[in-house]
């Protein structure tokens, strides 16, 4: 059997923190932990790491289109002497309402190393279980196929280079900021909920809630990896703070299927608790509005933890500078 389906990669900078067996299975987690948190679910997707650097591919689509077979061979450890270690993160169902985070790392002499954590509604059940084994028969059922390479080949496999990634702030006057989390959630969503609702791309958006001022924060490119870090330099950027909010498009399950949202996680106090507006497909109805609180957010939180990674946020700041009241 051939897999002559090409399969993109693209290419984004590490940083040089992230060096080493250890911190990269860190890095893995993290990512998996946020998406988690802000998305509900953990997209199927490809990671290979060298010197550096990154090389994702988001994989869903691809598989639905015959590519299961790339990216297994993709993971192989003979293939591009370039790449130092190789994962792949997503999630298996265990019931209607939970699922299970995976990241697999493939190793040298069939082995592998395996971090499973289950979750349900963008809540974590319980810590993170990792074991190693090798070959694929000792894999759990669902993640034999992410391994299993028999009869395939890979015809053409495209790189390129990720757009940089630049943050454009707007700066207004605010009023108090609602002490209860539900209000806030919606104060802060409420002007980018409606430019979506008019048909603009939100794309990614942070918004730090200081006295007096709202900074919203748009992130243009592609998505930077160490995002949480974004979020953290962004917070320890001004004085004052009251709350911080990551918003973004992603997709709600409801009713058996699946529909647009735009979802709003908000940080205050060491609490979060996500908003998430469901809109039709075309987005001319609003189908549902849902809040959900997640409690404390620990070690994982944006406000007063330092970033893990330097993400170069000062010097984007220095450069963009800042709009005028009422542009935000």
């Amino acid at each position: 059997m051939s897999d002559r389906l090409p399969l993109e990669l693209e290419r984004f900078p590490l940083p040089p923190e992230i060096d080493g067996e250890g911190a990269v299975r860190a890095w893995a987690l993290n990512e998996v932990e946020h998406q988690v948190f802000t998305m509900g679910s953990v997209p199927d997707r490809l990671a290979l790491v060298g010197n550096g650097w990154v090389e994702l591919a988001l994989l869903a689509d691809l598989i639905r289109r015959g590519a299961a077979l790339a990216a297994a061979v993709l993971l192989h450890p003979t293939l591009r002497p370039d790449v130092h270690f190789r994962l792949r993160t997503g999630q298996i169902p265990i019931d209607d309402t939970r699922s299970l985070s995976v990241a697999l790392q493939v190793l040298p002499d069939d082995r592998w190393w395996l971090a499973t954590r289950a979750f349900s509604d963008g809540v974590f059940l319980e810590p993170w279980h990792a074991s190693e084994g090798a070959g694929v028969d000792e894999l759990p059922t669902p993640l034999k196929l992410w391994l299993d390479r028999e009869g395939s080949s890979v015809q053409a496999v495209e790189q390129r280079s990720a757009e940089p990634t630049s943050l454009r702030a707007y700066v207004s006057a605010a009023d108090p900021w609602p002490e209860n989390l539900a209000a806030l959630c919606k104060v802060v969503a409420s002007p980018i909920e409606t430019l979506w609702l008019a048909g603009n791309d939100a794309g990614v958006t942070v918004v730090a809630c200081r006295d007096g001022v709202r900074e919203r924060w748009e992130v243009h490119g592609e998505l930077p990896t160490n995002l949480p870090d974004v979020i953290r330099a962004i917070a320890q950027q001004g004085d004052a703070l009251q709350a911080i909010a990551l918003v973004h498009v992603g997709i709600i399950k409801q009713e058996g299927s699946t529909k647009p949202a735009l979802i709003t996680v908000v940080e205050r106090q060491g609490q979060r608790a996500t908003r998430a507006l469901v809109a039709s497909e075309d987005r001319q109805h609003i189908d549902a509005v849902l809040f959900a609180e997640q409690g404390q957010v620990g070690e994982d939180g944006w406000i007063d933890v330092p970033p893990t990674t330097d993400p170069g946020l000062v010097a984007v700041r220095a450069t963009t500078g800042f709009g005028e009241a009422g542009e935000a």
